[in-house]
């Protein structure tokens, strides 16, 4: 799912709960570029997850806002801007 890197991008704090991580890995795949990114905010077992709950939110919100760069090219609000542009230049 996309909702982590929505959530990334409007400075939620982001954990990601993957008790069954080597199983779903080996199945389904994952998304890398995410998981590398955010190293500190994954959780494997209930007891990883409940210390990341226990933890200082403003860290783990800061941990997030330090991946968002990584994670997005531009950080404002002309994404529209910028499509349109493209869209007509294309069509020129």
């Amino acid at each position: 799912s996309s909702l982590s890197t929505d959530f990334v991008f409007m400075g939620k704090p982001v954990i990601f709960y993957v008790p069954d991580f080597k199983k779903y890995e080996s199945e389904m795949g994952i998304y890398t570029e995410i998981w590398n990114v955010m190293p500190d905010n994954k959780a494997l077992s209930m007891s990883e997850l409940f210390e990341l709950l226990r933890s200082d939110f403003v860290q783990l919100s800061n941990m997030t806002q330090t991946s968002k760069g990584s994670l997005f090219e531009y950080q404002d609000s002309l994404s529209c801007n910028r499509i349109c542009t493209a869209l007509l230049n294309e069509s020129l």
